[in-house]
């Protein structure tokens, strides 16, 4: 038993709400990191069972989403049809290290440029929206690296 182990599942969980979902209808068959006991892979079924646990998820999305809207705010708007979808595909490839609007924004335009090369954003002006956006977090970006040297 470790608790960094707990605590990592716990946060997927919380930060991923299909794992919750899973472990609903699984039960502790849903965490499968060989670190956790038997008796915390129990412990988090029942945690995801609690009802403060939707809540919870989606607290935690509503945070992290913030920080993207705030970067990127007119491609959230277009891309609002499929923005969950793109964002579990995003927080699921990519666990955002920070909630600071400038890197997760860079972060998350990045991740959008790459679909939409890569044919997988339905709106056809997704590309005209973004890479203007993103283009302005990289130069603001750069300024404040200047600007602290």
């Amino acid at each position: 038993m470790t608790l960094a182990a707990y605590q990592a599942s716990f946060a997927r969980m919380v930060l991923e709400p299909a794992l919750a979902v899973r472990a609903r209808a699984e039960g502790a068959a849903a965490f499968t990191d060989p670190a956790l006991s038997e008796a915390e892979r129990a412990r988090l079924a029942d945690v995801a069972c609690q009802r403060g646990m939707r809540v919870t998820c989606v607290l935690a999305r509503a945070n992290r989403l913030s920080s993207l809207v705030a970067a990127l705010p007119a491609t959230c708007t277009l891309l609002k049809p499929e923005l969950n979808a793109l964002l579990d595909r995003f927080w699921g490839e990519q666990p955002m290290e920070t909630l600071q609007a400038l890197p997760a924004g860079l972060a998350f335009g990045r991740f959008l440029r790459d679909e939409i090369a890569a044919g997988r954003v339905a709106h056809p002006r997704a590309a005209d929206v973004l890479l203007p956006e993103l283009e302005e977090l990289a130069e603001r970006r750069a300024a404040l690296t200047a600007t602290a040297s």
